[in-house]
């Protein structure tokens, strides 16, 4: 899991204290998202560099994007502590000097300004903060070594690139994940006094013809190409459109632009033939523009028509078709006039036709050897694209001989081969429309509940949805959401281009409305961590895996204001646990903390003898034990289960195991249930196991495990002599609580990451129901003592989306009424939108007709 990070004199570091640090950003980030999402771009110039404070000033040159409200940044330079300890400071003073020209992207969030800075290869951030007179302060967070996959030339080049992308020119280079990271060279030896400004390079004009050369052949976009990144957090793929070339009056080339950027030379007469192929590149470029624009704001369609892989295909077809007639008609007004000679293809034209056949041949070899659905975006559209093609190129070189010997004869012989690669483009939209409306009416028509492997006569269950929350803005849903007091309280991981950021929201329960929201005026970080209520007290940690300096935050649940934080050295991933006025919880690296509720103070610190590594929430045993796992890190490789006293901190006893144990622990008559595997919530580790154990809470001892095909994150369900346990390869499974013995597995189709949960009492039969949901967000309701199913949905059939992504465990709303027949759950789901995701809150409503099961 990753996250983003962000003085002057002695007051500026005083002001700036408070704040948690961030740690090095390592997810790959696209330059595009990063264009639309961050608030200024702008171009600043340094105007004074003092090594010995360190600091420096930069000074306004240009603004790309936006107005920035500041004209001079005073920057000091120290750095945190990831600057510290990779010498930061001393790094960038060598890459920088007075009249060095530095890019800044850079968002507004409360009283904070994040600035992400790139010098000639070299990336640092900087976080600015509004003083009460309004005057921002500015200091160094740390370099940013991995950004240079983003992009890594020069500072000209970045920015002819930005100009040509903001202005709808071309589209910026895609992230390339192979580049190393660190930082770019550094300036030659500087002498005592100020140097001289070296000559600016002239940007070039967007009518240059040489443009696509001001790019190292390393940086330049694969035009016309795309692939598949899965997210850091989940395996919901991020679909990665690279650029598309510009030439007058079209404003994307779609799929054949790739011969733009690859063979310039070829398209030395580009307008001879953009006059030939006219109505086909127009048709392609606005097809594509379609893609382009769902994959980007396809979150602002969620939920509508415009918003399906059908409408596109319905556009599709009316361009298409649209374009084969304008071809058509085109061609025999040309032939009428005597005149079809402009239009034939050459053999220029065949050629390019014959390499851009075989380049799509190597592209579908490719994603042949890969797994995926041929039928799924992007891999059908590639298909129509090359069949498209591949008919093109087969007819172009048959109307290539003399009349006695064409291959091509009449009728065809009297259509363009424009015409006919629009024809074919039509015929497999049509086809593309009616495999996506399909796929529509069967998703519609789906069974709300699974009638396969249970009698005919089990009661009937209709899920609907009850309301549904969406915030402004990406993001995930990585944490269970919490319902007291009438209200929901939930934490989410909000992203826009460079910056991460964090935000706790109360809604009303009956109505989903918002009642208040908390982001620490822009401060709080991404979370991970449960929402967990004591007394008034809304208690949450912040930060992700990678993250530093994070804080447990203690919010008035009934207004959203802060009452007080706990910094510790790492993130807090874990949901506190309370007991006897203590609130206890893990902190990474940092071992485990417990504090005063009522004021925030320090009251133990647990680290172990040689440094743990806690993301595990804790569980409070009988006893008053505190017991929570451990699992490894890059600094730590302790795995083990571990108890506490948990008054004093005092270690009572520790049991270690060859796995993580980073699973959600629960307590069962004097034993505690917890799941170890060697994955995370992101991604398997080789090699793939995972397990449930069980151990005494007073000694310590194991008394049974349960080896299991890979990682258990979750939390055990248990139900009398029964637990259900979900587990990351796809399947939960039935235990006997005695020995641990497996009864059954149910598969789910998709990795288990939310905890399985008892529903209570089937109406009207004493059939115990546990709830089971998948990260692709199946819903599967099972008897809790057999796993005989009990009703099935899908999460996006009902939501009305493409694709949803679950992590956090459902919570069971408290019947409507006392017959029980009508229960709500409340999820966080993440709906899949363009590039990111969109977090989404869920209540759901189970009305089950009586009868027995």
């Amino acid at each position: 899991m990753s996250s983003m990070r962000w003085a002057w004199p002695i007051l500026g570091w005083l002001l700036l204290l408070p704040m948690p640090l961030l740690a090095v950003i390592t997810k790959l980030t696209p330059l595009k998202e990063v264009l639309s999402a961050e608030q200024f771009i702008f171009v600043v110039h340094v105007t004074e560099l003092d090594p010995k404070r360190p600091s420096m000033i930069l000074t306004m040159q240009e603004s790309l994007k936006g107005k920035p409200p500041f004209e001079r940044m005073a920057v000091h330079l120290t750095g945190d502590s990831e600057a510290v300890k990779g010498q930061h400071t001393e790094k960038l003073l060598e890459r920088l000097a007075v009249d060095t020209p530095i890019i800044i992207f850079s968002s507004k969030r409360g009283t904070r300004y994040s600035g992400f800075c790139f010098t000639n290869g070299t990336w640092f951030q900087l976080l600015g903060t509004a003083d009460a007179d309004g005057k921002i302060r500015w200091r160094l967070l740390h370099a940013e070594p991995y950004l240079r996959r983003t992009f890594a030339g020069e500072t000209a080049t970045l920015k002819s690139i930005l100009q040509d992308a903001l202005a709808g020119k071309r589209e910026p280079p895609e992230p390339d994940a192979k580049a190393m990271p660190g930082f770019g060279p550094a300036l030659p030896s500087q002498p005592d006094s100020p140097p001289k400004p070296e000559p600016k390079p002239a940007d070039p004009k967007p009518t240059d013809p040489s443009l696509c050369n001001q790019i190292p052949e390393s940086e330049s976009p694969a035009m016309g190409s795309g692939r598949w990144i899965p997210t850091q957090r989940s395996g919901m793929p991020t679909m990665l459109v690279s650029g598309f070339a510009v030439v007058p009056t079209v404003v994307l080339l779609g799929p054949l632009a790739i011969l733009a950027a690859v063979f310039p030379t070829v398209f030395g007469g580009l307008a001879l033939l953009f006059r030939r192929w006219l109505v086909l590149l127009s048709a392609v470029s606005f097809i594509s523009t379609a893609y382009a624009a769902q994959l980007f704001w396809g979150h602002r369609l969620v939920g509508s028509w415009w918003g399906t892989p059908a409408a596109l295909a319905s556009l599709g077809i009316l361009v298409a078709g649209s374009g084969a007639i304008w071809a058509a008609m085109r061609w025999w007004c040309m032939r009428l006039q005597g005149s079809p000679g402009e239009l034939q293809t050459t053999t220029g034209d065949r050629l390019l036709l014959t390499v851009t056949t075989v380049g799509f041949g190597i592209l579908i070899g490719i994603l042949a050897v890969t797994t995926g659905d041929w039928l799924r975006f992007p891999r059908i559209e590639i298909a129509i694209t090359a069949g498209m093609v591949l008919a093109m190129t087969i007819y172009a070189w048959g109307q290539s001989r003399d009349d006695e010997t064409r291959l091509i004869q009449p009728p065809m012989a009297g259509m363009s081969v424009e015409t006919l690669g629009l024809i074919v483009l039509t015929v497999g939209m049509v086809g593309l429309f009616g495999l996506e409306l399909g796929r529509r009416e069967a998703l519609a028509s789906e069974p709300e509940r699974s009638n396969e492997s249970r009698p005919l006569d089990y009661p009937e269950t209709i899920q609907r949805i009850v309301w549904e929350y969406q915030p402004d803005g990406s993001g995930t849903v990585d944490s269970t959401p919490l319902i007291a007091n009438n209200r929901v309280y939930a934490a989410l991981a909000m992203r826009s281009g460079f910056s991460e950021s964090g935000q706790v929201i109360a809604l009303d329960q009956d109505t989903g409305k918002l009642v208040w929201q908390f982001d620490d005026d822009g401060g709080l970080r991404p979370i991970f961590s449960s929402p967990t209520l004591a007394g008034d007290l809304l208690l949450v940690g912040e930060g992700f895996h990678q993250d530093q300096s994070c804080r447990l935050i203690a919010i008035d649940a009934n207004t959203g204001k802060k009452r007080w934080e706990f910094v510790t050295q790492s993130h807090v991933e874990s949901s506190p646990a309370i007991i006897h006025g203590l609130a206890v919880f893990g902190a990474g690296n940092d071992g485990v903390y417990a504090v005063d509720l009522a004021t925030g103070a320090k009251r133990w610190h647990y680290t172990g003898d040689a440094g743990i590594h806690v993301d595990s929430n804790p569980v409070i045993s009988e006893s008053g034990l505190v017991i929570f796992g451990t699992g490894q890190s890059q600094a730590y490789q302790v795995n083990a289960v571990v108890a506490l006293d948990a008054m004093t901190g005092q270690q009572r006893w520790i049991h270690r195991v060859e796995w993580s144990a980073y699973g959600w622990p629960t307590m069962s008559e004097g034993r505690v249930l917890i799941g170890i595997g060697n994955g995370n919530y992101g991604e398997d580790r080789k090699p793939i196991r995972g397990g449930l154990l069980a151990i005494d809470a007073v000694s310590g001892s194991e008394l049974w495990r349960c080896e299991l095909p890979n990682s258990v994150l979750g939390k055990p369900a248990i139900v009398g002599n029964r637990i259900v346990v979900g587990c990351r390869d796809g399947n939960a499974t039935l235990l006997d609580a005695t020995m641990g013995t497996k009864l059954a597995t149910i598969p789910l189709g998709a990795p288990v990451l939310a905890s399985p949960v008892f529903g209570g009492m089937w109406p009207g039969s004493p059939v115990p129901m546990v709830l089971l949901v998948s990260e692709t967000g199946r819903m599967l309701a099972v008897n809790g003592e057999t796993a005989a199913p009990l009703w099935r949905a899908e999460l996006s059939r009902l939501c009305k989306v493409p694709a949803v992504q679950v992590r956090g465990t459902p919570r069971l709303v408290e019947p409507m009424s006392n017959n029980t027949t009508d229960r709500r759950w409340l999820l966080g789901v993440d709906v899949a939108a363009g590039f990111s995701t969109i977090p989404r809150l869920v209540m759901l409503s189970e009305s089950i007709q009586q009868g027995t099961p």
